[in-house]
């Protein structure tokens, strides 16, 4: 029958939409799984929550990237960008023939080595409307396939469909947003590193760094990190030091990052 068979397109598209939360590692299994179990019937503070989780994940990567065509955490060029500023704060240790070598970098020439090299690895990208249409596409692909593995109604293209006619102006401001970040921090300023952050999913609560939803105060801070509701910011700067030594690289949070613990979920 038409209605039999409508319930199993909607069954494959949500264990499909499940699939691509997993592999772009958008959500963290504990919320898939609780939004699974609960699919049809979930109540809506979990579906916030993996709402959240995903876009902060997604606004994290874009604001952070140094290739927006790659979507993986680090790559060659943000790992030798952290050998030149090594001394300390990147887990180099004193002998390390690579640590010693970039020590003698200051803050102006690594900043500057960093800004050049993200200016010219999107001069090899495509840029303007077509870059942002493609990650405004991507954001909204991603919204969607929340909401398809939590049951909502209609298929995957009728989801994407209702995003882009009710939602079009948010999502475009959060890829704006993040890409104007990603342009300012990366291209624009050099005296300092100027980074966004999420805390790992399953690690334990820290209060270093780190807030807990309101919905989870009083609840046990030994519990697991399960989302990243909002992103934190850190200012990075190397300090210097006599002899051409430089120092090393002093961090501090200016805004908290906050998720969500295990028990709430």
């Amino acid at each position: 029958s038409f209605s039999s068979s409508r319930r199993a397109q909607r069954a494959s598209e949500g264990a499909s939409a499940v699939e691509a939360l997993k592999r772009g590692e958008w959500v963290g299994p504990t919320v898939l799984d609780a939004l699974r179990a609960s699919r049809d019937d979930g109540p809506p503070a979990l579906l916030k929550t993996a709402l959240q989780t995903g876009i902060v994940t997604y606004a994290c990567w874009l604001a952070s990237s140094w290739d927006l065509d790659a979507f993986e955490p680090a790559g060659l060029l943000p790992n030798l960008y952290a050998r030149i500023r090594a001394k300390g704060a990147f887990g180099l240790v004193c002998g390390d023939p690579l640590a010693d070598a970039c020590r003698a970098e200051p803050q102006s020439i690594a900043g500057r080595w960093r800004a050049l090299s993200r200016k010219y690895v999107k001069s090899l990208l495509e840029t303007g409307e077509i870059q942002t249409q493609r990650l405004f596409d991507t954001l909204a692909g991603l919204v969607a396939d929340v909401l398809v593995a939590a049951g909502v109604e209609g298929s995957r293209q009728e989801v994407v469909a209702m995003l882009a006619r009710e939602f079009e102006s948010p999502l475009y401001d959060i890829t704006s947003l993040a890409l104007e970040f990603q342009w300012t921090a990366g291209e624009r300023i050099i005296s300092r590193d100027f980074t966004v952050y999420t805390i790992e999913i399953g690690s334990t609560f820290s209060a270093a760094g780190v807030e807990r939803e309101s919905a989870c105060e009083g609840r046990s801070s030994s519990s697991g990190i399960v989302a990243a509701t909002a992103l934190g910011v850190r200012v990075e700067r190397k300090a210097g030091g006599e002899s051409g030594v430089i120092g090393d690289a002093q961090a501090v949070t200016v805004l908290k990052a906050k998720v969500m613990l295990a028990d709430v979920v």
